[in-house]
């Protein structure tokens, strides 16, 4: 099925190991985030974590819009993902699809939780915005790619193609398709993905042609 189902069981909310990232809106500081965000410890991670990073350097209303979107689509994604349930040819993916479909239909309380923290930050309300946050954005991130891979998928093969293919890090064209997708366009990004010829690998870099983010060496956002 590929590694973009194997995710694991979602982040839990334990006060005693929560790392603070920042707590007002004047704290916003993308680089510290983005070095909490850290690096992919799987390639599947990948192409989320750059959306991710490129919410960041946008400001705490780009991530807010990247949750309401990944929610969104989540909920939109159900229907066509209890077809699938009900169709035999893809019997051989029903645990992992039955699976997906009760992280999806739950109410995604923990992904409310943080959109009402970045709401309160956005406010400049001191709120505690931590890794445990980004642990969520990033879990409910990838569900919703693979959700829609499933979903929109013309049969089970197409289905288990593009789950190996995702399962890895993404191209420029598909991680700028799935920007697009999850983080609609509005005013002109500060934020954009590229591919350095000598990285083979896609980054997010500013407007300017900074280095900012690199999923395979995340000291790049402290240094």
């Amino acid at each position: 099925m590929g590694e973009l189902l194997k995710i694991g069981p979602a982040p839990e909310y334990d006060l005693t190991k929560l790392k603070v990232i920042n707590e007002s809106l004047s704290q916003w500081s993308p680089r510290e985030i983005l070095g909490a965000l850290g690096e992919s410890k799987h390639e599947s991670e990948t192409l989320v974590r750059l959306i991710i990073a490129c919410a960041i350097i946008e400001g705490p209303q780009r991530l807010e819009e990247l949750l309401i979107q990944i929610d969104r689509l989540c909920v939109g994604h159900l229907p066509h993902l209890n077809a699938k349930l009900k169709d035999k040819t893809y019997r051989q993916l029903g645990p992992e699809v039955k699976e997906l479909v009760s992280i999806l239909a739950a109410p995604r309380q923990p992904l409310q939780f943080v959109r009402a923290r970045i709401a309160n930050i956005r406010a400049d309300a001191r709120v505690r915005f931590t890794d445990y946050d980004l642990n969520i954005i990033l879990y409910y991130g990838r569900h919703c790619i693979s959700s829609y891979l499933i979903g929109t998928s013309r049969n089970v093969t197409a289905a288990k193609d593009m789950l190996r293919i995702f399962s890895k890090p993404p191209s420029l064209l598909d991680a700028e398709e799935w920007k697009d997708r999850l983080l609609p366009a509005g005013k002109k990004s500060r934020a954009l993905l590229f591919e350095p010829k000598d990285y083979g690998r896609v980054v997010v870099v500013l407007s300017n042609g900074s280095l900012m983010y690199d999923p395979i060496r995340s000291s790049v956002a402290s240094g």
